[in-house]
């Protein structure tokens, strides 16, 4: 590592969830599950089978870095985010919920949020 890890506040926490909860919506996306930690995000997201998860990481990342640069200014590595991040598909609605638990129990967050799902 050539610079000092970028570390997420809580004000970066509130805008990123904002945000992502507004590309979700742009795009067609269930968001439904996010947890943001001072150095990384877990996102549980809902996908028509034309989209790829892969394109929802840079979705998520691409607006979360505008608006960040946007209210806090470029950080000093540049970026925001490492290169890689998991954006596996999940087989079935068990892994759905059982990916929803794991994001919504995740030691020391910074922020959590769930979607309301109405029956």
């Amino acid at each position: 590592m050539l610079q000092a890890p970028v570390r997420i506040t809580l004000s970066h926490a509130e805008l990123l969830l904002a945000q992502f909860q507004e590309t979700a919506k742009f795009r067609g996306w269930s968001l439904l599950a996010v947890a943001i930690m001072s150095n990384h995000v877990h996102w549980v997201v809902g996908l028509d089978d034309a989209d790829h998860g892969s394109k929802a990481l840079q979705s998520f990342k691409s607006y979360g870095s505008r608006a960040l640069n946007q209210h806090f200014g470029i950080p000093e590595c540049g970026t925001w985010w490492t290169s890689k991040g998991s954006a596996r598909a999940l087989p079935n609605d068990q892994a759905i919920m059982d990916a929803n638990e794991y994001v919504l129990k995740q030691d020391f967050p910074l922020l959590i949020w769930k979607a309301i799902v109405i029956d």
